[in-house]
């Protein structure tokens, strides 16, 4: 998955709830994927940062969301 096909996916999920606590995540991954997009880096960095994107699964549909993003958005920033 692509860092515009994550940002997309978590303005899409940001427009679905209504919940403060999952807005607030979202916000958060939008924070980061838009951070990680404006960085320079090498054509290598880019790949191992879509990888880990894939890892994480995130077009899952989990029964609780906020948890399943909270601990992707922990695994995100430790990349």
């Amino acid at each position: 998955m692509t860092l515009k096909n994550a940002l997309n996916f978590f303005e899409g999920l940001k427009t679905e709830t209504t919940k403060k606590s999952e807005l607030k995540i979202y916000e958060k991954f939008i924070y980061t994927l838009a951070e990680l997009e404006n960085r320079e880096f090498l054509k290598g960095e880019i790949q191992s940062i879509e990888t880990e994107l894939d890892s994480l699964q995130l077009e899952s549909n989990p029964e609780n969301r906020k948890n399943s993003s909270k601990k992707h958005l922990i695994n995100l920033r430790t990349i």
